[in-house]
C-alpha cells in the first residue's frame, strides 16, 4: 500500500514539474529510434516513463517526513528544453535588436562576445552560438558576429561595431561573464571597451549577477527583458516556493541533505555553487549553481538532472538500486 501511493506521489509531482514547465511529455522519446520514427523530440531527461522512475528512486534518498520539501522544490524546477531555449534566444536578441535600433543602431553593428569554453572542449557556450545564428538567419546573421574565442578575434572585426553583448546561457554568479569581459578589455586594449555600448546578458540571469556585475563592471549595462522574463529566483526566497515563517527551517534540512554531497575537494556545491540556490537544467546540462541534490551522483543520491561530468547512471542501476532498498526495507521489517 505504502508503495502504491508514493508511485501516486512520484506521478502527481512529474505532473506538476511538466505543468510548471509548459512540457508536452507526449511529444518526448528517450529513445533515438522512437523519436525519429514518431517524429518526437529526443530527451531522456524529461521522457515520461525515465523521469517518473528516476524521480521515484532519488526521492527515496530523503527521510520519508521531508521528503513533501523535495517534492516541492522539484515541482518548481526550471527545464529549458531545445524548444524553450531557442525561443528565449529569439527572444532576447529581438528585445537588444530593439533597444539598440532606437539608438540608431542596426544589428550588422552589433557583435556578440560568448563565454569560451575553459579547457578547449565543448561545453553550454556551443549550444549558444549554434542557436543565436540560428535564431537569426531570417535577416541574415553572419557568424563573424559572435565570437567564439576571443583569443583568436581579429580585431578588424571591431571595425564597423557600436555595440558589444557579452552573452552566456546562465549568470549565476556574474564571475565567468566579467572574466569574459577583462580578457576581451586586454586582448583589445582597455581603452576600446570605451568606444562601444556594452551589455551583458543571459537567457537566465540571478539578482545576485545583476548586483554583482553593476558593481565590479564599468560603463555596462545588465539587459534584462521587460518584467524581468529572463530572471531566475533564488529557490529559498521566502514566499517563492515555501512560506516566509517556514523557509528557515526548510533550508536546514535541505542544507543537511545538500553537505552530504556537496563537497568535492576544496570545492564546496552545498546549495549550488556559490551557494546560488537555484534550480535550473537546460536540455544540453545542469548548472552547478543548481542544488547539488539534483545534479550530483554518488552512492547517496541518483539525481534526476545530472551533470554532463558526472556519471549518468543507466535506468538499469536505478532500478537495481530501487530493487535494494526495497529488499532493505523488506528485510530491516523482518527484523
Amino acid at each position: 500500500m505504502l508503495k502504491k501511493e508514493k508511485n501516486k506521489r512520484v506521478i502527481e509531482s512529474v505532473d506538476q514539474f511538466y505543468k510548471f514547465n509548459h512540457i508536452n511529455s507526449e511529444k518526448y522519446a528517450s529513445d533515438q529510434m522512437e523519436a525519429y520514427r514518431e517524429n518526437k523530440t529526443y530527451d531522456a531527461q524529461i521522457a515520461r516513463a525515465d523521469l517518473e522512475e528516476k524521480v521515484d528512486c532519488w526521492i527515496e534518498r530523503f527521510n520519508e517526513s521531508e521528503r513533501e520539501y523535495f517534492f516541492s522544490l522539484f515541482e518548481n524546477y526550471n527545464y529549458i528544453s531545445e524548444n524553450e531555449y531557442k525561443h528565449r534566444i529569439w527572444q532576447l536578441s529581438e528585445a537588444i535588436y530593439e533597444e539598440l535600433e532606437e539608438k540608431q543602431i542596426a544589428r550588422e553593428e552589433v557583435l556578440f562576445v560568448t563565454v569560451p569554453s575553459p579547457k578547449g572542449v565543448s561545453c553550454g557556450g556551443d549550444q549558444l552560438r549554434s542557436h543565436l545564428l540560428c535564431a537569426n538567419l531570417d535577416w541574415g546573421m553572419d557568424k563573424n558576429l559572435i565570437i567564439a574565442d576571443i583569443k583568436k578575434m581579429n580585431l578588424s572585426l571591431l571595425v564597423g561595431k557600436k555595440a558589444i553583448v557579452f552573452i552566456d546561457d546562465i549568470l549565476g554568479t556574474g564571475f565567468s561573464i566579467r572574466e569574459t569581459i577583462e580578457n576581451f578589455a586586454e586582448y583589445c586594449g582597455e581603452k576600446t571597451l570605451d568606444d562601444y555600448l556594452i551589455y551583458v546578458t543571459g537567457i537566465l540571469i540571478t539578482k545576485r549577477a545583476v548586483r554583482y556585475l553593476s558593481k565590479k563592471v564599468r560603463k555596462t549595462k545588465v539587459f534584462q527583458l521587460q518584467g524581468e522574463k529572463n530572471s531566475i529566483k533564488n529557490c529559498m526566497t521566502g514566499g517563492y516556493i515555501f512560506k516566509e515563517e517556514e523557509k528557515r527551517k526548510i533550508e536546514k534540512i535541505i542544507e543537511k541533505y545538500e553537505k552530504e554531497i556537496g563537497i568535492e575537494g576544496e570545492k564546496d556545491f552545498t546549495m549550488g555553487f556559490g551557494k546560488c540556490k537555484i534550480l535550473l537544467s537546460f536540455f544540453y546540462n545542469t548548472p552547478n549553481n543548481t542544488l547539488c541534490s539534483f545534479w550530483k551522483c554518488t552512492d547517496k543520491n541518483i539525481p534526476p538532472f545530472p551533470r554532463d561530468k558526472d556519471r549518468r547512471p543507466t535506468l538499469d542501476i536505478i532500478r537495481k538500486r530501487k530493487k535494494r532498498n526495497t529488499d532493505n526495507a523488506y528485510l530491516k521489517g523482518c527484523f
